[in-house]
């Protein structure tokens, strides 16, 4: 189908795809890089994004991780944004989005249930910016929980407004429209020339979206010298973009600068149409449809100087692929489909829609998993690894598995020990193995070598000595006698 799959929740399901070890981040931040920010309402999170036990997202932000940017007019009315599953309403819902003037992509909506629904019991719309009706050509629905329902449409669609419809006694307690997430925070940057020496390019992407003279918080700016400046940014992995904010000094005027995504093959695509600037300072660039970048590149128009507070870009992975960092992929279901959390789809054709359910990984046993979290409850299968199984070991030598959470093979290549198998087996004797927790040689020590490890020389030894007492198996060298060979 080529649809990308992306789960969406957040008091449902905290559960996450990542590493098992975090570096310190500062408040506010999260991620291996600290490369993601916290968007809970206290600005708090845990290393893996999820906010305090009873906390919420912070209003304009939901799902996975609270990732994800409502694109909902803020003033629609509360009991649709309050994360709240008890305050519902039967009547019809019109949603605009928050710039009902200008078209933006529909990537996917979260509808929250006051109870399971058939997809009949429901019937959705869309309106564009000149009030026009436009048609969904096919309809993806997947149960996300019991009470929530995914919305995406095969087709691209550019809407301001979008109508929800209920039938029989099904109320509607939440929707959450997604924008993307930002994508840009901490990624690579490179630039033509700097107006000011302590003023990097990289402060474009560090989650400062004006000058804070308090603290220290300044924007990037370019000098000309005749030349057309540059300000690029490079994405670690190519992602599906759905728009751009340029965050400037209000002096500004869009006029100034083109900007344009770099493609997978590092070539510079068409200028993007700016669109309706409605705050002082902040340019919105909004596609007509998604497009897989692999960066961002703003140049000056005309040799003139600009300056730029913060890049924001919103997208999300490619199909296929699933994580905050989108370095995972779906290969290992049977689909070809996951969500954002790796969990696997099933997607079936029926009479004008696809329904899509989660399913099981490579559970072991008897290959059950928890209905909402799809977490393995007896291990996985071999050669796959995570909560839910849904990631496969690396290569790991003599057809070994590797720990579930961690990881590591659960055997090293022969000669090697450690978690990473980069330590070297010390004068093993046999085929030169030792163990992988300590480094403590199987078959004993070679000739003329004693110790646990096999690191101490046999002393005074002609051919070999005792691994633990030293005492020389044989002959002493010449000029020394005893059993321990260390009189002479």
């Amino acid at each position: 189908m080529g649809v990308t799959r992306v789960l969406v929740t957040t008091k449902y399901l905290l559960l996450m795809i990542v590493d098992t070890t975090f570096s310190q981040c500062p408040e506010g931040w999260f991620g291996n890089k600290c490369e993601y920010q916290c968007h809970c309402q206290d600005q708090n999170c845990d290393a893996s994004g999820a906010c305090p036990v009873g906390a919420k997202c912070a209003r304009s932000y939901f799902g996975f991780a609270c990732q994800y940017y409502n694109i909902m007019d803020q003033r629609t009315a509360d009991y649709l944004l309050d994360d709240d599953d008890t305050t519902c309403s039967k009547a019809e819902i019109t949603a605009a989005t928050n710039d009902d003037k200008t078209d933006q992509i529909f990537t996917f909506a979260w509808i929250v249930l006051s109870k399971k629904a058939a997809i009949r019991d429901l019937k959705f719309s869309f309106l564009n910016a000149d009030r026009r009706s436009v048609v969904c050509s096919g309809w993806v629905f997947t149960d996300v929980t019991s009470k929530i329902v995914e919305l995406r449409c095969t087709n691209n669609i550019l809407f301001t407004k979008f109508k929800v419809t209920t039938k029989s006694a099904v109320e509607v307690c939440g929707l959450y429209i997604g924008r993307g997430r930002s994508v840009a925070l901490k990624q690579v940057t490179s630039s033509s020339d700097l107006q000011h020496a302590d003023v990097r390019a990289d402060t474009v992407v560090d989650g400062h979206r004006y000058e804070s003279p308090g603290t220290g918080t300044k924007c990037f700016g370019t000098v000309s010298r005749g030349l057309r400046a540059y300000l690029g940014l490079i994405l670690e992995k190519p992602i599906l973009v759905f728009s751009v904010d340029i965050y400037t000094r209000q002096a500004n005027s869009q006029d100034k600068i083109a900007v344009k995504l770099i493609d997978t093959s590092g070539f510079e695509k068409e200028a993007l149409q700016p669109g309706r600037s409605r705050t002082s300072g902040v340019f919105e660039y909004k596609l007509s449809s998604p497009e897989l970048a692999m960066g961002v590149k703003i140049t000056s128009v005309g040799r003139k100087e600009f300056s730029v507070c913060e890049v924001e870009v919103y997208g999300d992975c490619a199909a296929g692929q699933f994580g905050l960092d989108c370095k995972h992929s779906c290969e290992q279901c049977h689909s070809q489909l996951c969500e954002m959390t790796g969990i696997c789809l099933s997607c079936e054709e029926k009479q004008g829609f696809t329904s899509c359910r989660k399913v099981c990984g490579k559970c072991a046993g008897n290959k059950q998993c928890d209905e909402d979290t799809a977490v393995c409850v007896d291990g996985c299968l071999h050669g796959y690894r995570g909560d839910r199984c849904n990631m496969l070991c690396d290569p790991c030598p003599n057809n070994s598995t590797c720990d579930r959470y961690t990881g590591a093979c659960d055997q090293c290549p022969k000669g090697f020990f450690g978690d990473d198998c980069q330590k070297p087996c010390t004068n093993c004797a046999g085929d030169g193995s030792c163990m992988k927790e300590d480094g403590y040689c199987v078959d004993g020590c070679k000739n003329l070598f004693m110790g646990d490890f096999c690191q101490q020389t046999c002393p005074n030894c002609r051919v070999s000595c005792d691994r633990e007492t030293g005492y020389c198996a044989g002959e002493c060298r010449e000029g020394y006698w005893s059993i321990s060979c260390d009189e002479d």
